[in-house]
């Protein structure tokens, strides 16, 4: 049995956790050990059957580099104009730290086992962003489709995509320099159907 614990230090953390963009850190190297210890707590996600599917990949300053240069290519490709793809190349290029998540299901895994998968990398990300932010670093979970890029897997050690893969989501991270004011446009009312207070039947 677990012991029980103050939850009051978890729900602030999760409740003050924001979302950093890239040009809200500051001008600073962060700990990229503590990332490592994001990753750790990140694998200890809930994950059915334990199949574990997530993979995370820690780019250095050159790979980061290239990253911008994969995404400003693609977004000239899309007739992007030119001050956005430099704005582009610098944001993504110049970032302080990147991380790449994937999810990989087991070759023939069914759709739901897939679905399944594919949410407990969604845990996992969570876990590493609120493990981030405990220690000082903001982060932001981008889902723009650099993995369009013919070079991206290569990026990351791999000739072409592994077998049953996706990416789930590129990870800024740095110290923070502005954090964005919190905000959510439903109360709790707006997303609780609590059947213990109504006392409502079935």
């Amino acid at each position: 049995m677990t012991t029980p614990r103050d939850a009051t230090d978890l729900a602030h953390l999760l409740r003050e956790r924001r979302t950093v963009s890239q040009g809200s850190f500051a001008d600073l190297e962060p700990d990229h050990a503590a990332v490592v210890e994001a990753v750790e707590s990140a694998r200890w996600a809930p994950n059915h059957h334990l199949t574990e599917p997530w993979r995370f990949y820690l780019l250095d300053r050159e790979r980061i580099a290239r990253l911008g240069e994969l995404w400003a290519e693609l977004q000239a490709r899309k007739g992007a104009k030119p001050e956005r793809v430099a704005r582009k190349r610098q944001e993504w290029g110049g970032a302080k730290g990147v991380l790449v998540l994937t999810c990989s299901s087991a070759p023939g895994a069914d759709a739901l086992t897939r679905k399944e998968d594919y949410a407990a990398c969604c845990c996992a990300a969570q876990n590493l962003m609120l493990h981030l932010w405990a220690a000082g670093l903001g982060s932001k979970w981008s889902t723009a489709a650099v993995w369009e890029h013919e070079a991206f897997w290569p990026l990351l050690g791999h000739a072409a995509p592994p077998e049953a893969t996706e990416v789930v989501g590129t990870f800024f991270y740095g110290v923070p320099e502005r954090v964005p004011q919190g905000r959510r446009r439903r109360g709790l009312s707006a997303v609780l159907v609590d059947f213990r207070r109504t006392g409502g039947a079935p």
